[in-house]
């Protein structure tokens, strides 16, 4: 028995994984855990995890699988009480084991979620990209109750999951935000503490920049769709307003870097008009997903 299981789902990860999978096996963590990785790659990926980490319980799937589905296959194979998860595009810190298992330990969390940071030195459009995908969730943002932390830095108590809690398997991204806004719903709660880390490896050039955004923003109305309780769901009822979307998520993500430090506020204010365009990809996609015949 494992105390606990760590989960990363993977698909063409070969530029990433080594180091991801590296960060994890250095932890100064004494207890028991498992590596399972579910990959659905075309890429080497599965033959770089065999060959430098035999350790990993490496699950191949002979398609690409939505994150969704992964995860849960991931979990249905784990044997920890806690299920911990990140992406294969993500560094941990050192003791982010042991942040981990000292906060549930402490104050009994059902679910914990900690901060993602930028790894090394981002170019320009590098950096807009985090802002514009994690800036709710960086070291700087104050530690409380939320109804939704990513994937790529949380974890599980494994009795939460059930038939009726589970990650959706149908959806191409934004699973994890359907999910624990159920979770909340149902009435767990998700702790949000920065003080346990991971680093994104964040997308460098502006192509890919915005092929993500709008991809992203697609996922995004997938998901309010589903779940009404979603912010945000109102869009569906009202699409003209995505029109208004990205200046009023521009208009947030200043406010938010703002309430960080004048240096953040001020790199936000420089980057406005490169911020903009990445927020109407995001709102490109979404309008893409909202209006797609059925």
């Amino acid at each position: 028995m494992y105390d606990f299981s760590i989960i990363i789902p993977t698909y063409n990860g070969a530029k990433s994984i080594n180091a991801c999978l590296e960060s994890i096996f250095i932890q100064n963590f004494q207890k028991q855990f498992e590596v399972i990785v579910v990959d659905s790659s075309n890429d080497c990926t599965p033959e770089i995890i065999r060959q430098n980490f035999p350790q990993v319980n490496l699950i191949c799937l002979k398609k690409q699988t939505p994150e969704g589905a992964a995860r849960n296959i991931g979990i249905g194979n784990a044997r920890g009480d806690i299920i911990v998860m990140t992406d294969q595009d993500c560094i941990v810190n050192k003791s982010w084991l042991s942040d981990i298992d000292k906060k549930m330990k402490s104050n009994n969390y059902d679910v914990i979620g900690g901060s993602i940071t930028s790894f090394g030195k981002d170019s320009l459009w590098g950096l807009i990209s985090y802002f514009v995908e994690f800036s709710e969730f960086m070291p700087q943002a104050k530690a409380k109750y939320k109804k939704n932390v990513p994937t790529c830095n949380i974890a599980y108590r494994k009795k939460i999951f059930s038939k009726k809690i589970r990650f959706p398997e149908d959806f191409p991204i934004s699973e994890d935000m359907v999910m624990n806004y159920a979770l909340v719903n149902s009435g767990r709660k998700i702790f949000f503490d920065p003080c346990i880390s991971v680093e994104h490896i964040n997308r460098q050039d502006l192509k890919a920049v915005l092929s993500h955004q709008f991809y992203i923003g697609r996922g995004s109305a997938r998901a309010r769709k589903r779940l009404s309780i979603l912010p945000g769901a109102f869009l569906v009822k009202y699409p003209i307003l995505i029109t208004l979307m990205p200046f009023y998520r521009l208009l947030m993500l200043i406010k938010r870097l703002a309430s960080y430090s004048k240096k953040l506020l001020f790199q936000a204010i420089i980057l406005a008009i490169p911020i903009l365009l990445i927020e109407i990809a995001w709102c490109i996609g979404f309008a893409n997903e909202m209006f797609k015949k059925k």
